[in-house]
């Protein structure tokens, strides 16, 4: 987004006005819903969004449904052993197919009218589609109507998105952040625990800064840990933003939790801490939306 998008919203004007470099968003970036609504259109759909861990998706048929920018879409894993992402419509009705987290088995089934897919979003078998004891049309190409696909990418046990295809490659998005954690051996990584803090009422982007922010360390956290506002530095590389801070071990250092930390992003919303020497943190914080005004993907010819 741009100055440019946000002028015709409702005490932005002001923002925009004269030549002065602004730094920040103002207030009512965190709580006007049309800024927010602005967001799903212009932001998270042309971003890579961090959606889910594959660790989730263990078998083949897992799948887990998830939104970004309002738009409902669903993971799942093939029986290749590969994640897949596709728009949660089927191409009949639009009913939205996966509900809740599950395992779908062998095939994809709309609740509505019985419409199957194969693991890979092909549509398999169209029951009485046309009419009694005529389940396919002679004229219904089903090679033309399977799931929408969604553009993904999977990096280590972290699964992304681009709903729109235009982000740039995959590969060139993570770089700045896996420069930043270099000499880990990621096939020794194993997740140990999931803490799910339900639907946190606040704007997603003061999560994202808090996590990133040591200016309230030495406040909130005074109890626990021992790292100094001085000793913390600031991290700009790409799409990867943060912080961090390198602690020098004491003998009272034990009693707390302080460590050697690198407190980094990858934008817009993937959010991964690195406690020295060895573990890992990441959270999955997803802005929700509504899908009132949701228009089924049209398949490119």
């Amino acid at each position: 987004m741009n100055l440019s998008d946000v002028a015709g919203i409702d005490g932005f004007n002001k923002f925009n006005e004269g030549d002065t470099i602004r730094r920040g968003l103002p207030a009512l970036a965190y709580v006007n819903e049309a800024f927010w609504r602005l967001e799903n259109e212009k932001l998270f759909p042309k971003a890579w969004v961090f959606v889910g861990f594959s660790h989730e998706l263990d078998k083949p048929g897992d799948a887990i449904p998830v939104s970004v920018g309002g738009k409902p879409i669903f993971l799942i894993r093939n029986q290749a052993g590969e994640i897949k992402c596709f728009h949660n419509v089927c191409r009949h009705r639009c009913l939205k197919i996966i509900d809740k987290p599950n395992n779908v088995g062998p095939r994809i089934r709309c609740p509505y009218h019985s419409w199957m897919y194969n693991l890979d979003g092909d549509l398999q078998s169209t029951p009485f589609f046309g009419g009694p004891n005529n389940h396919t049309p002679e004229e219904f190409n089903m090679d033309e109507q399977g799931l929408v696909p969604v553009r993904t990418g999977v990096w280590h046990d972290w699964i992304f998105v681009n709903l729109s295809g235009c982000a740039l490659e995959f590969d060139e998005f993570v770089a700045p952040m896996e420069r930043h954690l270099k000499g880990i051996d990621f096939d020794l990584l194993t997740p140990v625990a999931t803490l799910d803090f339900g639907e946190v009422h606040t704007n997603w982007k003061a999560l994202m800064e808090n996590f990133i922010e040591p200016y309230h360390v030495p406040f909130v956290h005074a109890s626990t840990t021992e790292q100094p506002l001085s000793d913390h530095f600031t991290v700009v590389d790409g799409a990867c933003l943060g912080s961090a801070v390198d602690v020098k071990q004491s003998s009272d250092a034990s009693d707390t939790l302080a460590v050697s930390s690198r407190y980094l992003t990858l934008f817009p919303n993937f959010v991964l801490g690195r406690y020295f020497p060895d573990q890992i943190g990441v959270h999955l914080n997803i802005s929700t939306a509504t899908v009132e005004s949701y228009t089924p993907p049209k398949v490119k010819s």
